[in-house]
């Protein structure tokens, strides 16, 4: 149960004066004058190093909750000191939730008793976001906000995302292919646990509605279905043959990944189905959070923690309508001064429909925008057909942060639309997460850094790199007016999303709502409508992670821009995000007005060390 990096591994509650630093408005006597003697110099000499240690074991504390986490965050976890525990897929619940809660009080007055002004300025970044995190969360625990969450969401959730974690669960040595085997085994009690709290949600009247349980049902049924088939079993095998071991070693472990898959993950995916058929009518509102007590509080709670924007809910309808109005707009100019522009965006040629030759002309074509990569190398592979249904069209699957070398985008073939391919491997891949994930990854820094997260940043990151690497694309015709025309299509799809995501579970609107926007937009296909509402149902906030954060990282090119002029550089902002890494965007925006005032007194770029 964690936020991207960190969420209950971390202490939550905490009070209004974090890391003991001075408040904002407070008079602080300037002594920049002064050189500080021997005995402060030491003084914060001895705070980095407690402050060094207390994150050490926060990391450790992070990585250790469940074997997943560790194995896709460290190849080398020796070599930082850190023990692989038993085996185990973590733990959920309520009494779950009650033990991490009373943790991480204890947690918090540690953090709380760094003198922050000693610390490091890496240092400071770090508890700064821990602050940020800490202070929303501090009301999470609460019983009734605590139901809102859930493992198994149907846009989201463990039973679609198991499957590939596991599949592309490395086998560096034996260890790792007996660590796995036994998770395969505890995929019954994880389980359990998920449909446990579900059945405590539906005592509570929070259960889902019913058409979000017949997706999870699907997605496990789908799973199920291809029995000695399952890809789980024939990847394995693959798997299993790059260690070298001794033939009847192997023929031993193959014949037990196939027992466990058979007879303990199966069953787990029958049982989880069964759980949910039980449950399902249950559901008291089919309407999003706003149908709930509190389930506004919950939205803005998601708001500020996946996104990590510090806009109020009535500012950001304004940046969507407004950002809506500037891509309709977009799209009629160009359509009325080019009159086969929809022919083209109907058919894109992009120069090339083969995945590895778009990511090699992305990769050409972003030179000029972007600071050199990481080096790594990036492997596409098809998703199996059985997880076809469960997934987008695309996906990247992060590296560990020791070992960046190679990374893997997966498709799915099942859910690609034509002209798809070029949009995805630029969010996917260069310049987007891949890219994003392997060059922040490079950078020198405390491991706890590269764990810490924000997927508005994230999503942001990839969604602002799709839409402008279409100006890398080999369009033969009308080049630079069809890569605005696309770009400004995205943007429009993406915000209509978004603001029906924000008018269902913020502003209560019902199904006949969501048809009448959509209508007064001229879009009348009520399946284009049905899905848009049950979709936000599901996954509150989610389309919201890819637009607001997009449109942050946008609002601050535009005042970089701004501000800077002729010394503006594409290359330079770029570089200044990428350096301050996965993080709430008052941080990132603090990182960028420090880039702008160093051109400016300056007169150069000095990225971050």
């Amino acid at each position: 149960m964690k936020r991207v990096s960190i969420i209950l591994t971390i202490a939550l509650i905490i009070s209004l004066c974090a890391c003991a630093r001075p408040a904002e408005d407070s008079t602080v006597l300037d002594v920049s004058a002064f050189e500080p003697g021997a005995a402060e110099e030491e003084e914060s000499i001895d705070a980095q190093a407690a402050f060094d240690e207390f994150l050490d074991r926060q990391f450790e504390d992070y990585v250790t909750e469940d074997t997943i986490s560790l194995h896709y965050t460290l190849r080398y976890p020796e070599k930082l000191g850190i023990e692989r525990p038993e085996p185990t897929l973590g733990e959920f619940g309520p009494e779950y939730l009650k033990k991490a809660e009373a943790q991480n009080r204890e947690e918090l007055e540690e953090l709380l008793s760094f003198p922050y002004m000693k610390l490091r300025e890496d240092q400071k970044l770090i508890c700064d976001i821990l602050e940020y995190y800490m202070k929303l969360d501090k009301g999470l625990f609460d019983e009734e906000l605590q139901y809102f969450m859930t493992m198994i969401n149907p846009v989201s959730g463990a039973h679609a995302e198991l499957p590939i974690l596991l599949a592309e669960y490395k086998f560096y040595e034996e260890r790792d292919v007996t660590d796995y085997l036994a998770l395969l085994k505890d995929v019954d009690r994880y389980f359990r646990l998920a449909i446990d709290f579900e059945r405590e949600k539906s005592e509570r009247g929070l259960f889902m509605p019913d058409f979000a349980v017949d997706d999870i049902i699907e997605s496990c049924d789908s799973f199920t279905s291809t029995g000695e088939n399952n890809f789980l079993i024939a990847v394995f095998d693959e798997k299993i043959e790059e260690l070298g071991l001794a033939e009847d070693v192997k023929d031993a472990y193959k014949e037990e990944n196939k027992n466990n898959v058979l007879n303990d993950v199966i069953p787990a995916y029958k049982t989880l189905v069964e759980g949910l058929k039980e449950l399902k009518g249950t559901g008291l509102n089919d309407r999003g959070l706003a149908g709930f007590d509190k389930g506004k509080q919950y939205y803005e709670y998601l708001l500020k923690s996946d996104i990590g924007s510090d806009e109020s809910v009535e500012s950001l309808i304004a940046m969507i309508d407004e950002r809506l109005d500037t891509a309709m707009y977009g799209m009629s100019y160009i359509a009325y001064n080019n009159d086969e522009i929809w022919d083209l965006y109907e058919n894109p040629e992009f120069g090339s429909d083969d995945p590895d030759e778009i990511l090699d002309m992305l990769i050409t074509g972003m030179k000029d925008y972007y600071p050199e990569n990481a080096g790594t190398t990036h492997t596409v592979k098809y998703l199996y057909k059985a997880m076809e249904s469960s997934f987008p069209a695309a996906f990247y699957l992060s590296v560990p942060i020791d070992d960046y070398s190679s990374a893997v985008i997966y498709i799915n073939r099942g859910s690609m639309a034509e002209g798809d391919l070029f949009p995805i491997m630029a969010h996917e891949g260069y310049p987007g997460h891949l890219y994003q994930d392997t060059y922040f990854k490079s950078r020198e820094g405390h491991p706890m850094r590269k764990v810490l997260s924000s997927t508005g940043y994230i999503e942001g990151w990839a969604t602002h790199s799709e839409i402008n690497a279409y100006m890398f694309a080999d369009f033969p015709t009308l080049g630079a007016e069809l890569a605005m025309f696309l770009g400004f299509d995205t943007e429009y799809r993406l915000a209509i999303q978004s603001r029906c995501d924000i008018g269902v579970n913020y502003e209560g609107w019902t199904r006949e709502d969501v048809k009448n926007y959509l209508y007064d937009l001229g879009i009348e296909s009520a399946e284009a409508s049905k899905f848009i509402y049950e979709y936000v149902v599901k996954g509150p906030a989610k389309t919201l992670r890819y637009f607001v954060g997009f449109l942050e990282i946008e609002n601050l090119l535009g005042y970089a821009y701004g501000e800077l002029g002729d010394a503006f550089s594409y290359k330079d902002f770029h570089e200044c995000i990428l350096d301050v890494g996965p993080a709430p965007f008052f941080i990132v925006k603090r990182a960028v007005h420090d880039y702008v005032t160093d051109i400016k007194e300056n007169g150069r770029f000095e990225p971050a060390a």
